[in-house]
């Protein structure tokens, strides 16, 4: 049996690369050096980001204040559209009250007219609320999506300021450095 003393190195090099373009702030490493894992090999400038993650945390406090405003507004169209059909119901009634009279020739054919007229409108007036309540649905909808949009901006910009710091993935020897402060 024989006892033998030596090191074992990869002869595979690994290239590292942050995921993220920016301006390199420090330069940690110099070639040759030996590195353990999670060292910090380069760090970049945090200003190029945190503007796109203040940006996301803009998109995503605009997209929760739409979605607010289309509930208020659902429920302001909602409470239009019930007061609208109540209102429709009685221009309905007065209508056959209208012919009620009109029967006993206590009313002209100008009053029932006149009450078929003002039913006409409310039913138009009650259509225009309905749609206004499955339009707003619809932006709640949409505002719904860019909620989650915004979302999805925000980890991503959060992500990226993770990688700003580029760090040794394992223990290692530097080969060559090809960037610089």
């Amino acid at each position: 049996m024989q006892t033998l003393y030596g090191t074992v190195e990869s002869y595979a090099l690994v290239a590292a690369a942050a995921p993220v373009s920016g301006v390199i702030k420090q330069v940690w490493v110099k070639e040759g050096q030996q590195v353990v894992k999670g060292e910090s090999l380069v760090s970049m400038d945090k200003s190029d980001l945190e503007i796109p993650l203040a940006q996301a945390q803009a998109e995503l406090a605009n997209a929760n204040a739409q979605i607010k405003l289309q509930r208020l507004t659902n429920k302001a169209n909602q409470e239009r559209l019930s007061h609208e059909k109540e209102v429709l119901k009685i221009r309905q009634t007065a209508v056959q009250r209208a012919k009620q009279l009109m029967k006993r020739n206590l009313a002209s054919q100008s009053t029932v007219d006149s009450a078929i007229e003002a039913s006409a409108r409310q039913e138009y007036t009650v259509v225009g609320a309905q749609l206004a309540v499955e339009q707003n649905q619809s932006l709640l909808n949409q505002a719904q999506a860019n909620y989650k949009k915004a979302q999805a901006s925000l980890q991503q910009a959060n992500v990226n300021m993770q990688r700003g710091e580029l760090v040794a993935p394992y223990d290692a020897r530097i080969s060559n450095v090809h960037v610089s402060a």
